[in-house]
């Protein structure tokens, strides 16, 4: 097509774009053009070239652009197909300037049974003038098409050699354990194997000394409440346990009293340890927390809750090597169901100096009725900022903004927002 338009005594082209088709009425080039109004004449601007199976499958997508008086290339993708139409090659070209022509970057390939499943998957990248392997895998499959086999194999003297195998055994179509060989001097040799011993236990093993000799476990026990109270991982060389870790949990009643961790080191040795306490009504009133310096566990840190009624304070401290020092403090303290003051306070100077205090009230329904922020002056909380809330019907609410000065509270912004009903 040609969209053409009369200017300057001349005419002006606009565009012009040439197609070919195949017997298929499939697109299999394209040049696509620009005006040139010094030459009065079309330029080159881009151009597609396609191809395609007998059963009208693509198998060549190439694209350039006309740069400097030539042709470069922007695109090149080829694509093969089997018998179904499932695609099983891909291959991708980018241009090479000093060579002037597209050269591989990436290629995949895919074998599929007669179920759909893939039973060989390879990957190439670009040598010097051809396609080199880079990973190659095949695929067996149980009758409930999970995989059984995968042989993995690696590019060597520009062919195709194995290296690993897999084969995998299931329960309820979840791998539950498998085995790993070697290739080596042209035959297979175990290698490695692992299994979920138990729904809380793992292992895995190594092919040492003709024979299989464990290498980790990990797991999990539950007390009859299915709570946790241990998890672990061993880890063992040759026979012979070289390092682990564990963490064991200790309850009284409901509540986690005791979380201790361990390192295998010859022998099991704590080195972190953290103690809850709780009063009669199963609130938490301390937690300590421990660390193994040299041969015994020393202090670190602790955090203190104090109630009455509905009132709580919490402070936390470290420990200096000898005593405790504080570090914060924070109090909610109510003066009814509703209203309440948040404080907040750090350890300075030897004593506890404010960081910030808010005082909230409600009205009977629960909205908010007042947010009153303080400072801290010296030794001593003094009022800062108010806001206050009123409402009427549904939405509508009035924001009225105060400042403490001299004494008492001057107003400084109100603002209502008003709904329709």
């Amino acid at each position: 097509t040609i969209d053409a338009s009369p200017e300057g005594g001349y005419w002006h082209g606009t565009v012009k774009e040439e197609y070919t088709f195949n017997k298929n009425k499939q697109q299999t080039s394209s040049i696509i053009y620009a005006w040139n109004d010094t030459k009065r004449d079309w330029d080159y601007v881009s151009k597609t070239k396609s191809e395609y199976d007998t059963r009208k499958n693509l198998t060549l997508d190439e694209r350039y652009e006309w740069q400097d008086g030539a042709w470069v290339g922007t695109l090149k993708k080829e694509y093969a197909y089997n018998a179904q139409g499932q695609q099983t090659m891909f291959a991708y070209y980018a241009w090479n300037e000093t060579k002037g022509a597209f050269v591989g970057t990436q290629k995949e390939e895919t074998e599929l049974d007669a179920e759909g499943r893939t039973v060989l998957h390879a990957t190439y990248t670009w040598g010097t003038t051809d396609w080199k392997g880079k990973a190659k895998n095949e695929y067996t499959y149980t009758d409930d098409g999970l995989v059984a086999t995968d042989i993995a194999s690696k590019w060597s003297s520009n062919k195709w050699v194995y290296s690993t195998k897999t084969e995998n055994t299931y329960t309820d179509n979840k791998v539950t354990s498998y085995i790993r060989y070697n290739w080596v001097n042209n035959a297979w040799v175990a290698a490695t194997r692992w299994e979920q011993v138990d729904a809380d236990t793992e292992r895995s093993y190594e092919w040492w000394n003709n024979n299989w000799s464990i290498t980790q476990e990990k797991s999990k026990s539950y007390d009859d409440q299915n709570r946790l109270v241990s998890e672990s991982m061993q880890n063992w060389q040759q026979g012979v346990q070289t390092s682990g870790s564990k963490t064991e949990y200790t309850y009284t009643g409901n509540n986690l009293t005791q979380k201790s961790s361990y390192i295998f080191e010859s022998d099991w040795i704590e080195t972190d340890r953290i103690t809850n306490s709780y009063d009669t009504e199963n609130r938490q009133t301390n937690t300590t927390t421990y660390t193994r310096v040299g041969s015994e566990l020393q202090f670190v840190s602790k955090t203190d809750n104090e109630y009455s009624g509905k009132n709580i304070t919490t402070t936390s401290y470290t420990w200096t090597g000898a005593a405790w020092q504080g570090v914060e403090k924070e109090e909610k303290i109510y003066s009814n169901d509703l209203d309440y003051t948040g404080t907040k306070y750090e350890w300075r100077d030897g004593g506890w100096s404010g960081i910030s205090r808010i005082g909230y009230t409600y009205y009977a329904n629960g909205k908010e009725q007042s947010v009153v922020v303080y400072r801290w002056s010296g030794s001593s909380w003094v009022e800062d900022t108010k806001t206050e809330y009123e409402y009427s019907g549904a939405k509508n609410i009035v924001t009225a903004m105060y400042q403490w000065e001299n004494g008492t509270w001057v107003g400084q912004s109100k603002v209502g927002n008003y709904y329709d009903e």
